[in-house]
């Protein structure tokens, strides 16, 4: 039994590993409300701001994800090249606001915009370990691990 439990674990790690390694050219953007522009205008508009020579064909794919609370926008890039600048570059979101980059926006999307921000695109099992890791809520999640 404990030699097949070890293998299970195995296998989940392997599968979560090939499952990261197929986000390696996405980013998450959180922070801009759905009715401002399409995403892939909201993706290079991010990416002007943070002074990133983006182009409309240097994104593969791009498109918004349901969570609980948000609804991100997922941008695959072409090259790995593009997507690390534009990581790079995120914590001059700082200085940005979201009026800044979408004066166009309506009172109520500005009222509803968080501040802007770009993460990697983690598996949910790699998300929960970074919440563990910055002080969130663990016991669930571990308790799901079986630790």
């Amino acid at each position: 039994m404990k030699e097949q439990e070890e293998e299970i674990d195995e296998l989940y790690e392997n599968m979560d590993t090939l499952e990261q390694y197929t986000r390696k050219n996405s980013l998450e953007i959180e922070g801009i409300p759905e009715n401002v522009c399409n995403d892939k205008d909201a993706v290079l508009k991010v990416a002007e701001a943070l002074n990133v020579n983006v182009k409309r064909e240097d994104i593969d794919i791009c498109h918004r994800i349901k969570r609980k609370k948000t609804k991100p926008i997922i941008a695959r890039f072409i090259r790995h090249k593009v997507k690390r600048a534009l990581y790079k570059q995120r914590v001059q979101l700082r200085n940005v606001s979201f009026s800044q980059l979408f004066p166009s926006a309506s009172a109520a999307a500005r009222a509803s915009s968080n501040r802007i921000s770009i993460n990697e695109n983690l598996t949910s099992h790699r998300r929960n370990l970074v919440r563990i890791a910055n002080g969130g809520r663990k016991t669930d999640y571990l308790k799901e691990c079986g630790l």
